[in-house]
């Protein structure tokens, strides 16, 4: 029997089509959409969690066809109505297979959310313009990675009781990788090169280094501004149209009890208790912009892949 995911007791019920409802009640489902990331409610809706790593809640009314938006959806795993109006999608087979990303509408409330997020973290060293974004696309992560960061952030919750805040004290952070191909800046495939870093991420997530050179040990390392994420990021860039892009990654990150370090020292895993380590800027140390380093590779999840235009000049490091 498939309980549900909520409280835990009851079985859950059936979708439209026959499937995993994953939740027993609308209250179990209003319950946990108050914990959740409002990026991970269905699309239709946004009352009640997607299920079944689809774009929809459990909701008949809430399943119409993204393309002509008049007749239900097949099943849970697509988008369409029938075949016409999948066919009449350039590329279709991307947007239904995890891992893949979706590219936003500059309008819809998840692209703004994270072009304010960009904006607002941004750190000027002297007065240069926060860099232009070109475009937002979501990721879907695989079935597998997601139930494993959901279950890691769920006993944490459990274990931390962190009720005044997000479950599992759950922030978004971003991450500057590199790449090798041009995904988010030309379009949407994903790559198979072992060395494109953003594209392994999106399929496999985060990876513990086997060593490292970073301040706080063998971790995983995010950032609360955005302009840091920028100088991690050189090997993101990429010429395109007579114009030079880069790529940022903005993730979920399980933050739980974290442990504040004013100083760099390396670590190999958080103190006894802890989930995370912060390294928090000072005027007296050396930390001059927010660091969050996780230990654990089911701590963290990538979230959204933000492409935008290189700076004129190069800004000095932080």
């Amino acid at each position: 029997m498939l309980t549900c995911l909520y409280c835990g007791v009851n079985e859950s019920d059936k979708g439209p089509h026959g499937d995993d409802g994953e939740y027993c009640s609308d209250f179990c489902r209003s319950e946990t959409s108050k914990a959740k990331n409002k990026d991970t409610l269905c699309i239709q809706c946004k009352a009640f969690p997607r299920v079944n790593q689809s774009f929809f809640c459990g909701k008949k009314w809430c399943r119409n066809c993204m393309n002509c938006n008049k007749k239900s959806i097949m099943n849970s795993d697509t988008l369409w109505c029938g075949n016409m109006c999948r066919d009449s999608i350039l590329n279709w087979e991307n947007l239904i297979q995890p891992p893949r990303i979706i590219k936003l509408e500059a309008y819809s409330s998840p692209y703004k959310s994270v072009l304010k997020q960009w904006k607002e973290s941004w750190k000027s060293y002297d007065g240069e313009e926060i860099p232009k974004v070109k475009a937002i696309w979501e990721i879907i992560v695989s079935w597998k990675i997601l139930r494993r960061y959901e279950a890691y952030r769920d006993e944490i919750e459990r274990t931390g009781h962190f009720k005044a805040l997000i479950r599992g004290n759950e922030l978004r952070r971003f991450h500057g990788s590199s790449q090798t191909c041009l995904i988010g800046i030309v379009d949407g495939n994903l790559c198979n090169s072992p060395s494109c870093s953003t594209c392994q991420i999106i399929k496999h997530s985060y990876r513990l280094p086997s060593s490292s050179h970073g301040a706080f040990g063998c971790g995983i390392y995010f950032t609360a501004n955005s302009s840091k994420a920028n100088w991690h990021n050189p090997g993101s860039r990429h010429l395109y149209n007579g114009t030079w892009f880069r790529t940022v990654l903005l993730n979920r990150v399980a933050v739980g009890r974290w442990w504040n370090q004013l100083e760099f020292k390396r670590f190999v895993a958080p103190p006894p208790e802890y989930h995370s380590i912060i390294g928090k800027p000072s005027d007296e140390g050396k930390i001059k912009l927010d660091e969050l380093v996780v230990y654990t590779e089911a701590a963290c999840i990538p979230c959204y892949l933000i492409v935008y235009k290189e700076l004129g000049k190069e800004i000095p490091r932080l």
